[in-house]
């Protein structure tokens, strides 16, 4: 009998600890269903806007997007920084670079086949001058 009292009393402790332990998993999994409903939803806006885009790029440039996004994780389009791919980092040839700024054309980097856009990079003079401009009516 007296073996038994401190094996009940580790039980009860260890019977408490699971307690604790399991409404501690409860509410950790509502915590993931609910970060995981608002995922879900702004999927499905994202989708829905993305529907709504489709119909307004040309057939050979969204096939283009598709199949670079296809064989590139989900991902076919990348930004040019500096000169560079922004997903593989590889230098644009100067002239193919010159070709995207003048934007009559979609271009794909020569390397990881990505769909590139540039984006002129804004001075902050240019920024400053239109914060210190009066607004007019």
């Amino acid at each position: 009998m007296g073996e038994s009292e401190p094996l009940d009393k580790n039980v009860k402790t260890a019977e408490v600890a699971l307690k604790f332990e399991k409404a501690q998993v409860a509410s950790e999994q509502q915590v993931a269903r609910e970060r995981t409903a608002v995922d879900e939803k702004a999927s499905r806006d994202l989708q829905k806007e993305r529907a709504g885009i489709v119909p307004s790029v040309t057939p050979i440039v969204y096939k283009r997007y598709e199949r670079a996004r296809a064989a590139r994780r989900g991902i076919g389009i990348a930004e040019v920084v500096a000169g560079r791919c922004s997903v593989c980092n590889i230098a644009l040839r100067p002239q193919y670079f010159q070709e995207l700024r003048r934007a009559d054309q979609v271009l794909a980097c020569e390397t990881c086949q990505r769909i590139l856009i540039y984006n002129p990079p804004q001075s902050f003079d240019d920024l400053a001058d239109d914060a210190q401009a009066p607004a007019t009516p």
